[in-house]
């Protein structure tokens, strides 16, 4: 890692803004193809949401709790030729959501979650199995469209691809409703919305359904904190020959007659790329970077158009309290509610929603000193300037909700600090806090997000601001797509799949 805010060269092949995990992923893969590659980061650090932190012997991942489809994630590192630096431990089950006088644990496998809901609700298993047979049939789909389609193409593919066009805007919520007539499956079938961060009535069905399957598919957490895999990809990047520096805020993205000839630093020296890649939140990209007078009117129509997502407080904890022989799991979502609108009216106005709990010493003890656990409480929040008088309240119904899970938690407590939307915003530069880049709504995913290219010749986007979405896997696969389509236009040789043959594609039709 070079010194803060100093490259070591005024010219690059190539510029990425930002060393969040899509930036790294991007610069890494671009560093691979032997390109001279350099990565500003504004921070003291990279890795973004997937930077751990420390508070005396603990140690916390601030956003980051589980690797879903770790065969890519293997396989992308091992192109990279640093798959040995991350550890991988994998989870008893994906997760468990606990309702008022109700929990259930949902199990690896689609055939195993099938057995379990049909045997806690046995008069909707036929049900079951047929909309989980229409998910696998848009999974298929999904993974067979091509990345590209034209408009004179759109009628051929709807009718190669019917269910994916049929559900492309739906949501999920209209899709259970169809399938299932018991309310409290409806709300089980939903558990997992928080981790996309729009619940069932608002968060595509299509993306939904394929973040589902990457989880019950399997997921594991990286032994050590995520601040592993951050460490791998930088380990990639200058291994390969490209160069990170840190406490270097980019103060312009410099566009002459038309196309990008590279950044301005802090200190006001400019550094030359014909490409620069801006893995920073898209807003700020155009609004402070590049500047809106470059864009053409359909482009910034639809750039003002798009909302970003919640953002979220996030507890971070230390307990005494015998979590193993309590049955607590490495992930569990909380409801105070089964309607899981009345829990996002909690989230509008200012109330613990959308919650779950991370607790990763139970499969990583390193976190810790022996007998205490790290647990992690993250609620979705709505970004305003109000909180600073509001963390002490906040703080408190987040201990209520811990102590209501865990009897006993309070008493045995030996650290909490509260991270709210503020807190998120100042870490990583994104809008608004926003955890998932924009809400995941179906008109905000797939094409409906960004693409990688952009009116100006030379500058791409890349990371949760794009068409892959937010999420550690998105943003690797959102840096594979990003080089992929440099190497295209360069006329070179692709990269290779890293992609199993069970994994969907991440590019769909929702939105058009």
């Amino acid at each position: 890692m070079g010194e803060a805010g100093t490259p070591s060269s005024d010219s690059y092949d190539a510029i990425v803004v930002g060393a969040g995990i899509g930036g790294l992923a991007t610069g890494a893969l671009l560093a691979r193809t032997g390109r001279r590659v350099l990565i500003a980061e504004r921070s003291d650090g990279p890795g973004g949401y997937g930077k751990p932190f420390r508070r005396g012997p603990y140690l916390f991942d601030p956003a980051l709790h589980s690797f879903p489809e770790v065969e890519y994630v293997r396989n992308f590192l091992d192109y990279l030729g640093v798959a040995d630096r991350v550890e991988f431990v994998g989870h008893d089950a994906p997760f468990r959501a606990t309702y008022p006088g109700f929990s259930l644990t949902f199990p690896h496998g689609f055939d195993k979650l099938t057995d379990v809901l049909s045997a806690e609700f046995p008069a909707e298993a036929g049900a079951v199995r047929t909309f989980f047979r229409l998910r696998d049939t848009i999974f298929e789909e999904a993974a067979s469209v091509p990345h590209r389609v034209g408009l004179g193409q759109l009628d051929a593919a709807a009718e190669a691809f019917p269910h994916l066009f049929k559900y492309r805007t739906a949501t999920f919520g209209s899709v259970i409703d169809e399938h299932f007539s018991d309310d409290r499956l409806r709300a089980v079938m939903g558990s997992l919305w928080p981790y996309i961060g729009s619940p069932p009535e608002r968060a595509g069905f299509i993306h939904y359904s394929q973040h589902l399957g990457a989880w019950i598919h399997d997921s594991h957490f990286a032994k050590g904190s995520f601040g592993t895999a951050v460490d791998a990809l930088v380990a990639a990047l200058e291994t390969h020959g490209g160069e990170l520096i840190v406490n270097s805020q980019v103060s312009k993205i410099l566009v002459e007659g038309g196309r990008v000839g590279g950044v301005r630093l802090p200190s006001g020296d400019e550094v030359r790329a014909p490409l620069v890649i801006s893995n920073a939140d898209a807003t700020a990209t155009w609004e402070q970077l590049v500047g809106v007078d470059h864009l053409p009117s359909s482009y910034l129509k639809k750039l003002r158009r798009l909302k970003p997502s919640f953002s979220a407080c996030a507890l971070y904890t230390v307990t005494k309290l015998p979590l193993r022989e309590l049955g607590a799991t490495h992930e569990t979502f909380v409801y105070r509610h089964w309607d899981h609108s009345q829990t996002y009216q909690d989230i509008l106005d200012r109330k613990p929603g959308g919650m779950w709990i991370s607790v990763p010493t139970l499969v990583d003890p390193s976190l810790a000193p022996e007998g205490q656990f790290v647990v992690i409480l993250t609620s979705l929040a709505v970004y305003d300037q109000e909180w600073h008088g509001r963390v002490d309240r906040f703080r408190e119904e987040m201990l209520d909700v811990l102590e209501g899970q865990f009897p006993g938690f309070r008493d045995n407590l030996e650290f909490a600090e509260l991270a709210t939307p503020l807190t998120f915003e100042r870490y990583t530069g994104n809008r608004e806090g926003a955890i998932y880049g924009w809400e995941n709504t179906p008109r905000q995913t797939g094409s409906g997000r960004l693409t990688h290219e952009t009116p100006i010749d030379g500058l791409l986007l890349t990371g949760q601001w794009t068409q892959e979405g937010g999420g550690f896997l998105r943003a690797l696969v959102g840096g594979d797509f990003t080089v992929q389509h440099v190497l295209r236009n360069a006329g070179e040789e692709p990269l290779p799949s890293f992609r199993p043959a069970y994994m969907p594609s991440f590019t769909s039709f929702e939105g058009r």
